[in-house]
């Protein structure tokens, strides 16, 4: 067996389905991205913080940081298809 060969069998094969977990993984993506904007513009300033790192950087880092553990749980399902 050739190195060629070798590394043609080494691709991994697209699995049934995938581009619909695509789409789904992009409007997801997309949600998120859109839902955190909105929450950083809107309910920041609806709990008395202004949507500003300068005047307020604990406060914005404290929300994006939910956002990812937001963005973690969402994507959970996906992380664990990668493994198998």
């Amino acid at each position: 067996m050739t190195v060629k060969q070798s590394l043609a069998n080494d691709q991994p094969t697209p699995r049934y389905g995938w581009p619909l977990a695509l789409i789904r993984n992009l409007v997801l993506i997309a949600a998120i991205w859109i839902l955190s904007d909105m929450g950083y513009y809107f309910a920041l300033p609806a709990l008395s913080y202004q949507p500003n790192y300068n005047h307020d950087p604990i406060a914005a880092a404290t929300y994006y940081l939910f956002r990812v553990g937001v963005a973690a749980i969402s994507f959970a399902k996906t992380y664990a298809s990668w493994r198998s």
